[in-house]
């Protein structure tokens, strides 16, 4: 009866052995996917985080190239405007240099006497119009030459 017994006993410890390494392996497949799950998560969070800093990167980058392009934008109207001031201080220029050339001819000196000083030669009458610091003369007629011995009539 021995046999027997130990028999049972054998099968029994034989059964439990199975439902041990069953219990483990179920175990260690339920650890298996614990872990591909939390290394199928890492990967989801990594790819996220890298769209989202691909996202942060493309939206700085557009960012600074709008920045520039106004900037480039509000540099070319300055340009723009600089080259319209130069060529009305050239036209200005150009006006000076043509009144310089003849600043020393009398003429000049005359006009420029008679409108910012009111000068006037003897015998003229000066106007000054209300409202303006012009002065104004009439023009002087031109003196007829004197005959000699005009002949009187008798």
């Amino acid at each position: 009866m021995s046999n027997y017994t130990d028999d049972i006993f054998y099968d029994r410890d034989d059964g439990a052995r199975r439902e041990r390494r069953e219990r483990r392996r179920q175990e260690r497949e339920r650890r298996e996917k614990q872990v591909q799950s939390a290394k199928a998560q890492r990967r989801r969070r990594r790819r996220r985080i890298a769209a989202f800093v691909s996202f942060v990167v493309l939206f700085a980058v557009i960012t600074v190239a709008v920045v520039n392009a106004l900037h480039v934008r509000d540099l070319m109207d300055q340009k723009a405007q600089a080259e319209m001031r130069l060529t009305e201080l050239q036209a200005i220029i150009d006006e000076k240099n043509a009144e310089l050339s003849h600043v020393d001819s009398p003429e000049y000196l005359e006009q420029q006497a008679r409108s910012q000083l009111g000068m006037i030669y003897d015998g003229e009458i000066l106007y000054k119009l209300r409202g303006t610091n012009e002065y104004t003369a009439p023009e002087p007629e031109p003196e007829e030459p004197a005959e000699e011995n005009p002949a009187k009539p008798r």
